[in-house]
Protein backbone atom coordinates (compact mmCIF):
# COMPACT_ATOMS: atom_id res chain seq x y z
CA UNK A 1 0.00 0.00 0.00
CA UNK A 2 2.78 2.02 0.77
CA UNK A 3 4.72 1.63 -2.85
CA UNK A 4 0.87 2.71 -4.64
CA UNK A 5 1.09 5.77 -2.46
CA UNK A 6 4.65 6.82 -3.57
CA UNK A 7 3.44 6.08 -7.10
CA UNK A 8 0.63 7.74 -6.92
CA UNK A 9 2.53 10.79 -5.56
CA UNK A 10 5.03 11.14 -7.99
CA UNK A 11 2.34 10.74 -10.88
CA UNK A 12 0.59 13.94 -9.45
CA UNK A 13 4.48 15.76 -9.01
CA UNK A 14 4.60 15.24 -12.65
CA UNK A 15 1.40 16.74 -13.50
CA UNK A 16 2.20 19.49 -11.27
CA UNK A 17 5.82 20.03 -13.42
CA UNK A 18 4.90 19.23 -16.73
CA UNK A 19 1.57 18.55 -17.44
CA UNK A 20 -0.61 21.40 -16.13
CA UNK A 21 -1.80 23.45 -18.97
CA UNK A 22 -4.69 25.15 -20.40
CA UNK A 23 -4.55 23.72 -24.25
CA UNK A 24 -6.89 21.68 -24.94
CA UNK A 25 -6.82 22.36 -29.29
CA UNK A 26 -4.20 22.27 -32.04
CA UNK A 27 -3.66 23.94 -35.23
CA UNK A 28 -3.47 21.77 -37.89
CA UNK A 29 -3.02 22.21 -41.86
CA UNK A 30 -3.22 19.48 -43.64
CA UNK A 31 -4.30 21.08 -46.77
CA UNK A 32 -7.18 18.96 -47.58
CA UNK A 33 -9.68 20.33 -46.21
CA UNK A 34 -12.11 23.25 -46.98
CA UNK A 35 -10.44 25.78 -48.66
CA UNK A 36 -8.82 23.47 -51.09
CA UNK A 37 -9.58 21.70 -54.25
CA UNK A 38 -8.37 19.76 -56.11
CA UNK A 39 -9.11 17.23 -59.43
CA UNK A 40 -8.21 14.06 -61.58
CA UNK A 41 -5.54 11.38 -60.34
CA UNK A 42 -2.56 13.42 -61.70
CA UNK A 43 -0.58 15.79 -59.66
CA UNK A 44 -2.72 18.89 -59.83
CA UNK A 45 -1.93 22.38 -59.27
CA UNK A 46 -4.81 24.10 -56.84
CA UNK A 47 -4.30 27.53 -58.32
CA UNK A 48 -0.59 28.70 -59.50
CA UNK A 49 -0.91 31.70 -56.95
CA UNK A 50 -0.06 30.90 -53.51
CA UNK A 51 -1.97 34.01 -52.11
CA UNK A 52 -5.44 32.55 -53.02
CA UNK A 53 -4.78 29.10 -50.65
CA UNK A 54 -7.00 29.55 -47.50
CA UNK A 55 -5.56 28.29 -44.71
CA UNK A 56 -7.36 25.47 -41.97
CA UNK A 57 -7.77 26.29 -38.64
CA UNK A 58 -8.25 30.05 -39.35
CA UNK A 59 -10.26 29.64 -42.72
CA UNK A 60 -9.97 32.85 -43.20
CA UNK A 61 -6.48 33.05 -43.18
CA UNK A 62 -4.24 33.09 -46.55
CA UNK A 63 -1.04 31.40 -46.88
CA UNK A 64 0.55 34.78 -47.97
CA UNK A 65 2.67 34.42 -51.37
CA UNK A 66 3.52 37.63 -53.36
CA UNK A 67 4.16 35.87 -56.28
CA UNK A 68 3.58 32.06 -57.89
CA UNK A 69 6.41 30.46 -56.15
CA UNK A 70 3.70 27.74 -53.88
CA UNK A 71 0.79 26.20 -54.58
CA UNK A 72 -1.21 22.93 -52.90
CA UNK A 73 -0.50 19.81 -55.37
CA UNK A 74 -3.09 16.76 -55.94
CA UNK A 75 -1.32 13.97 -54.60
CA UNK A 76 1.74 15.14 -53.41
CA UNK A 77 1.19 14.94 -49.81
CA UNK A 78 2.47 12.23 -47.15
CA UNK A 79 0.75 9.27 -48.29
CA UNK A 80 0.84 10.16 -51.93
CA UNK A 81 -2.97 10.56 -52.16
CA UNK A 82 -3.56 13.63 -50.18
CA UNK A 83 -2.87 17.40 -50.91
CA UNK A 84 0.49 19.04 -49.96
CA UNK A 85 1.58 22.50 -50.20
CA UNK A 86 4.48 23.00 -52.78
CA UNK A 87 6.92 24.96 -54.57
CA UNK A 88 5.63 25.53 -58.06
CA UNK A 89 8.48 25.58 -61.19
CA UNK A 90 10.84 28.74 -61.80
CA UNK A 91 10.58 29.92 -57.70
CA UNK A 92 12.20 33.07 -57.22
CA UNK A 93 14.89 33.51 -54.79
CA UNK A 94 13.91 35.25 -51.78
CA UNK A 95 10.17 35.30 -52.22
CA UNK A 96 8.46 33.12 -48.97
CA UNK A 97 5.06 31.56 -48.32
CA UNK A 98 4.06 32.68 -44.75
CA UNK A 99 0.89 31.49 -42.17
CA UNK A 100 0.07 33.67 -39.11
CA UNK A 101 -2.22 31.70 -36.76
CA UNK A 102 -3.99 33.20 -34.28
CA UNK A 103 -4.06 32.55 -30.74
CA UNK A 104 -7.26 30.86 -30.33
CA UNK A 105 -6.48 28.67 -33.05
CA UNK A 106 -3.61 27.45 -31.42
CA UNK A 107 -5.89 26.54 -28.35
CA UNK A 108 -4.65 29.42 -26.53
CA UNK A 109 -6.62 32.59 -24.97
CA UNK A 110 -3.80 34.33 -23.50
CA UNK A 111 0.09 34.12 -23.98
CA UNK A 112 3.06 35.15 -21.67
CA UNK A 113 6.64 34.41 -21.33
CA UNK A 114 5.26 31.46 -19.47
CA UNK A 115 4.53 29.71 -22.51
CA UNK A 116 4.98 26.93 -24.89
CA UNK A 117 4.78 26.04 -28.64
CA UNK A 118 4.51 23.43 -29.78
CA UNK A 119 5.13 22.84 -33.23
CA UNK A 120 5.33 19.70 -36.36
CA UNK A 121 5.34 19.26 -39.68
CA UNK A 122 6.00 16.95 -42.51
CA UNK A 123 8.96 17.61 -44.77
CA UNK A 124 10.06 16.27 -48.16
CA UNK A 125 12.89 17.57 -50.42
CA UNK A 126 11.51 16.88 -53.69
CA UNK A 127 14.77 17.62 -55.66
CA UNK A 128 17.80 19.77 -55.10
CA UNK A 129 18.02 21.10 -58.59
CA UNK A 130 21.22 19.83 -59.71
CA UNK A 131 22.96 21.89 -56.71
CA UNK A 132 24.90 20.42 -54.08
CA UNK A 133 26.95 20.22 -50.84
CA UNK A 134 25.69 22.73 -48.31
CA UNK A 135 24.53 24.76 -50.58
CA UNK A 136 20.81 26.76 -48.74
CA UNK A 137 17.81 25.74 -50.95
CA UNK A 138 15.01 26.82 -48.31
CA UNK A 139 14.54 28.40 -44.96
CA UNK A 140 11.82 27.86 -42.40
CA UNK A 141 11.49 29.62 -39.69
CA UNK A 142 8.95 29.41 -36.77
CA UNK A 143 7.45 31.81 -34.36
CA UNK A 144 7.99 34.30 -36.79
CA UNK A 145 7.72 37.86 -34.85
CA UNK A 146 9.03 40.18 -37.84
CA UNK A 147 11.71 39.78 -40.67
CA UNK A 148 14.70 40.30 -37.33
CA UNK A 149 12.87 38.33 -34.43
CA UNK A 150 12.00 34.90 -34.21
CA UNK A 151 13.07 31.59 -32.24
CA UNK A 152 13.40 28.84 -34.63
CA UNK A 153 15.16 28.98 -37.67
CA UNK A 154 15.98 25.96 -39.97
CA UNK A 155 17.93 25.66 -43.63
CA UNK A 156 17.31 23.10 -45.96
CA UNK A 157 20.31 22.78 -47.93
CA UNK A 158 21.00 20.67 -51.18
CA UNK A 159 22.79 17.39 -49.62
CA UNK A 160 19.78 16.67 -47.51
CA UNK A 161 21.10 18.26 -44.47
CA UNK A 162 18.89 19.93 -42.21
CA UNK A 163 20.54 22.79 -40.14
CA UNK A 164 19.39 25.24 -37.29
CA UNK A 165 21.32 28.05 -37.35
CA UNK A 166 20.82 31.72 -34.81
CA UNK A 167 20.55 34.67 -36.46
CA UNK A 168 24.05 35.47 -36.56
CA UNK A 169 24.42 32.32 -39.03
CA UNK A 170 26.08 29.94 -36.51
CA UNK A 171 25.32 26.25 -36.67
CA UNK A 172 23.51 25.46 -33.53
CA UNK A 173 22.75 21.95 -34.72
CA UNK A 174 22.89 19.88 -37.92
CA UNK A 175 21.18 16.77 -38.92
CA UNK A 176 22.96 15.66 -41.67
CA UNK A 177 21.29 13.58 -44.59
CA UNK A 178 17.66 13.78 -42.88
CA UNK A 179 16.05 14.89 -46.06
CA UNK A 180 18.72 13.10 -48.51
CA UNK A 181 15.84 10.14 -49.33
CA UNK A 182 13.54 12.23 -51.25
CA UNK A 183 10.77 10.36 -48.80
CA UNK A 184 8.45 12.54 -46.05
CA UNK A 185 10.18 13.29 -42.78
CA UNK A 186 8.64 14.61 -39.69
CA UNK A 187 9.94 17.83 -37.86
CA UNK A 188 8.72 18.31 -34.59
CA UNK A 189 9.92 20.58 -31.43
CA UNK A 190 8.75 23.16 -28.87
CA UNK A 191 9.80 26.73 -28.37
CA UNK A 192 10.21 27.40 -24.04
CA UNK A 193 9.23 31.01 -24.24
CA UNK A 194 10.81 30.92 -20.73
CA UNK A 195 14.21 29.83 -21.35
CA UNK A 196 14.33 31.16 -24.79
CA UNK A 197 15.60 27.72 -26.15
CA UNK A 198 13.61 25.08 -28.10
CA UNK A 199 14.18 20.98 -28.27
CA UNK A 200 14.07 19.59 -31.91
CA UNK A 201 13.45 15.91 -32.94
CA UNK A 202 13.28 14.22 -36.65
CA UNK A 203 10.38 11.51 -36.95
CA UNK A 204 10.21 11.74 -33.15
CA UNK A 205 14.02 10.72 -32.43
CA UNK A 206 15.32 13.47 -29.89
CA UNK A 207 18.37 15.81 -32.31
CA UNK A 208 18.94 18.77 -29.96
CA UNK A 209 17.69 20.16 -26.74
CA UNK A 210 18.00 23.31 -24.99
CA UNK A 211 18.65 25.26 -28.78
CA UNK A 212 19.11 28.86 -27.99
CA UNK A 213 16.78 30.72 -29.84
CA UNK A 214 17.87 32.07 -33.23
CA UNK A 215 17.16 35.96 -32.24
CA UNK A 216 16.85 38.33 -28.95
CA UNK A 217 13.78 39.71 -28.21
CA UNK A 218 11.21 37.08 -28.97
CA UNK A 219 7.97 38.16 -27.05
CA UNK A 220 5.12 35.98 -28.68
CA UNK A 221 3.85 33.75 -31.00
CA UNK A 222 4.44 33.83 -34.58
CA UNK A 223 4.23 33.00 -37.93
CA UNK A 224 5.00 30.08 -40.00
CA UNK A 225 7.31 31.33 -43.21
CA UNK A 226 9.15 29.13 -45.53
CA UNK A 227 12.20 31.12 -47.90
CA UNK A 228 13.09 30.08 -51.31
CA UNK A 229 17.23 30.73 -51.54
CA UNK A 230 17.81 29.54 -54.79
CA UNK A 231 16.05 30.33 -58.21
CA UNK A 232 15.54 27.34 -60.18
CA UNK A 233 13.01 25.21 -62.25
CA UNK A 234 13.55 22.25 -60.43
CA UNK A 235 14.66 22.87 -57.07
CA UNK A 236 11.12 21.40 -54.85
CA UNK A 237 10.29 21.03 -51.20
CA UNK A 238 6.95 19.90 -49.96
CA UNK A 239 5.40 20.39 -46.92
CA UNK A 240 2.18 18.49 -45.06
CA UNK A 241 0.64 18.25 -42.26
CA UNK A 242 1.81 21.95 -40.44
CA UNK A 243 0.48 21.93 -36.44
CA UNK A 244 1.09 23.77 -33.58
CA UNK A 245 -0.57 24.38 -30.11
CA UNK A 246 0.71 27.33 -27.38
CA UNK A 247 0.54 25.47 -23.96
CA UNK A 248 0.28 27.87 -21.31
CA UNK A 249 0.36 26.98 -17.61
CA UNK A 250 -2.40 27.41 -15.02
CA UNK A 251 -1.73 30.08 -12.10
CA UNK A 252 -0.15 29.17 -9.45
CA UNK A 253 1.41 25.97 -11.22
CA UNK A 254 4.72 27.86 -11.87
CA UNK A 255 4.77 28.31 -8.22
CA UNK A 256 3.87 24.49 -7.06
CA UNK A 257 7.27 22.75 -9.14
CA UNK A 258 9.42 23.93 -6.52
CA UNK A 259 7.27 22.41 -3.91
CA UNK A 260 6.69 19.41 -6.07
CA UNK A 261 10.74 19.13 -6.35
CA UNK A 262 11.02 19.71 -2.92
CA UNK A 263 8.63 16.39 -2.37
CA UNK A 264 10.75 14.07 -4.85
CA UNK A 265 14.32 14.67 -2.77
CA UNK A 266 12.15 14.05 0.58
CA UNK A 267 11.13 10.53 -1.26
CA UNK A 268 15.20 10.08 -1.97
CA UNK A 269 15.73 10.82 1.09
CA UNK A 270 13.63 8.66 2.67
CA UNK A 271 14.10 5.93 0.40
CA UNK A 272 18.12 5.98 0.97
CA UNK A 273 17.58 5.80 4.98
CA UNK A 274 15.33 2.55 4.03
CA UNK A 275 18.07 1.32 2.08
CA UNK A 276 20.97 2.04 4.82
CA UNK A 277 19.28 -0.05 7.83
Amino acid sequence: MRHRFRLIGFSAIATILFGAASSNAALLISFDGPGYSTSGSTPTVVGTNGSSIKGQGDTAVKWDDPGTNFAVVANAGNGGNNNALVTATSQTSTQSITYTPSLSSLGAASFSTASRQDFSLDVRLVSNGGLSGGTELYRLQIGLQSSSIYPVYLRFTANGNVVAVNGANQTQLTMSGALADNQYHTLSGSIDYSTSTYTLALDGEAKGSAISFATAGVTSYGQFKLNVRQTSATAGIAIDNVSAAVVVPEPGMLGLAGFGTGLVLLRRRRSAGVRSR
